[in-house]
């Protein structure tokens, strides 16, 4: 990972274009590092401000950087703009997920102060709902994300049943 963080950084250095850095936080975000994932994040969302995707990994590595209030905020804001887009599925997970209060390895954290189970496992399932009506072409122009069915699926069966 480390070689190709290396090389990305490179190519932006060459020419600064929002793929780069969204591959560039992806790398990061990878090996955990969300913290630094996040600016990379923001400087191709500034690159390409109607991206969803973006919008969508900022909020994760947000979250995922131990920031799940100010995650769960973002999400609000940028999800009635998407309801009727591919990528609802994915927002409603998160915030399912954010609700719950599931860090990064699905425990439980009790600090959060969120803790709304039942508003999370419904938003869960709303999200499962959603991803099952998608096409196998909305699938395929996801550039960054994909759906995960049965990873949604052991969320819902382990929290919400």
């Amino acid at each position: 990972f480390y070689g190709a963080i290396g090389d990305v950084s490179k190519a932006i250095e060459l020419k600064a274009k929002s793929e780069y850095f969204a591959e560039l936080g992806n790398l990061k975000a990878d090996i955990g590092d969300y913290k630094r994932a996040i600016p990379d994040i923001l400087k191709a969302i500034v690159l390409d401000p109607e991206n969803i995707e973006f919008k969508y990994l900022l909020i994760l590595f947000t979250h995922n950087s131990g920031k799940s209030k100010e995650a769960f905020e973002k999400l609000n804001q940028n999800l009635k703009n998407l309801l009727n887009t591919p990528y609802a599925p994915l927002f409603y997970d998160l915030r399912g997920i954010i609700k719950i209060g599931l860090n990064e390895s699905n425990e439980i954290e009790k600090g959060l102060g969120l803790n709304d189970k039942n508003g999370g496992c419904l938003d869960l399932k709303k999200g499962l709902e959603l991803a099952k009506r998608l096409t196998e072409e909305d699938f395929q122009n996801f550039e960054y994300l994909s759906y995960d069915f049965d990873g949604v699926n052991e969320i819902i069966t382990e929290f919400c049943n």
